[in-house]
């Protein structure tokens, strides 16, 4: 599965932003809020098909997170490869593209009861009304890769004890992490 869009209301410095990843789907989300500032059960969600032609294969998504000091992109690594638990995280969904079986998965959201929107459905530009719902369900078969050249203290840290718990399978080659790994020569 390809990660589609990431939306979160409050985390770190990001703050109601919207995060579009495929080159396959341009998703805006517009929320609406309660006379105590929660999120209303019923935001809408534009999501509108790509024109664009990607270099790339099908198969393949590659997504750089880049920005100036101070602009969240730590927050937003944080919350893709879960360094918290799912739980501490609320007012955020992802979507997800499933290719083969055609469908947008919602997690943490839903479009009338259903965590996910028929591709059949879609056509050029889409309005969807949808719930922000405080469960995130992981995806066994999405991999993140977290690459970084810096090395660094600040290293994208991934405790065993949340692997279970995370939305998606993380694979760092980040060069702290790999420089990590090396053990001290003896002489």
């Amino acid at each position: 599965m390809e990660l589609v869009y990431l939306w979160v209301k409050n985390h770190k410095n990001i703050y109601k932003q919207g995060f579009n990843f495929s080159p396959r789907f341009k998703c805006t989300f517009k929320p609406s809020y309660d006379d105590n500032g929660h999120l209303d059960n019923n935001c809408t969600l534009l999501i509108n098909k790509s024109t664009n032609i990607s270099i790339f294969p099908n198969n393949v998504n590659i997504t750089a997170i880049v920005g100036e000091n101070g602009t969240g992109k730590s927050g937003l690594l944080e919350i893709l490869s879960n360094k918290y638990r799912l739980g501490d995280y609320k007012s955020l969904f992802f979507i997800f593209y499933d290719k083969d079986k055609e469908v947008l998965f919602l997690s943490g959201a839903l479009k009338e009861h259903q965590a996910y929107i028929n591709l059949s459905q879609l056509d050029e530009q889409n309005e969807f009304k949808i719930s922000i719902i405080d469960n995130i369900q992981p995806f066994d078969d999405t991999k993140t890769i977290y690459f970084s050249s810096l090395s660094n203290e600040y290293n994208l840290e991934i405790p065993l004890y949340f692997k279970s718990k995370h939305c998606t399978n993380i694979s760092d080659i980040s060069t702290t992490h790999l420089l990590n790994q090396i053990k001290p020569i003896e002489i």
